[in-house]
């Protein structure tokens, strides 16, 4: 078959959404460009970032399709479980153990930067030392006929971060690596 019939029935499978999406994922994973896959499967490459983006968020397709007879542990498959809490370390050895094969960290954290994985960790605060707990204990003393009102306007500098624009749709605070978290100012 010629590869314009091919894309011909391409484009036919894709204008009647016969294609899956874990079609167009799995060609990412496997080391095509972008572009590339966008052509083959005849969708604008905008299509395509919006995908990959939500597959690298979620972990998981638009469609969700996955096929029970698809084992993961085969050498041929890709790597392409969701990574987003996990160490290059962790990766390291996760595959270690599956494939049987050692990669370096730094390998595993070049191919996570390559597919536009950032690395990130969970935000740990300083804790308080002895004086600011008894600053703070000797201040919530004082100010225990409070109303909920009055309340609302305090923020403790140690508590978990927060967003004014979006919402924080993680449990665990995230931050980049490299990035101190400093003071917090906001302004009121």
């Amino acid at each position: 078959m010629s590869s314009i019939a091919k894309q011909v029935i391409l484009q036919l499978l894709l204008t009647l959404d016969l294609v899956p999406d874990w079609h167009l994922i799995g060609q990412l994973q496997a080391g095509v460009l972008q572009n590339q896959v966008a052509a083959l499967f005849g969708v604008s490459p905008g299509t395509l970032s919006k995908l990959k983006a939500q597959f690298h968020i979620t972990g998981c397709q638009r469609q969700a399709v996955k096929l029970a007879s698809q084992e993961d542990d085969t050498p041929r498959r890709p790597f392409h479980h969701p990574v987003s809490a996990q160490s290059s370390t962790d990766l390291q050895s996760r595959f270690a153990g599956r494939y049987g094969r050692r990669l370096s960290a730094q390998t595993i954290r070049n191919r996570l930067h390559a597919a536009n994985l950032r690395s990130h960790r969970a935000a740990r605060s300083p804790a308080m030392t002895a004086l600011q707990r008894q600053a703070r204990l000797r201040w919530c003393r004082q100010h225990v006929h409070w109303n909920l009102n009055m309340w609302r306007n305090v923020m403790f500098s140690d508590e978990s971060r927060f967003c004014l624009r979006t919402p924080v749709l993680t449990s665990t605070p995230l931050k980049t690596c490299g990035i101190s978290l400093g003071v917090l100012f906001v302004p009121e």
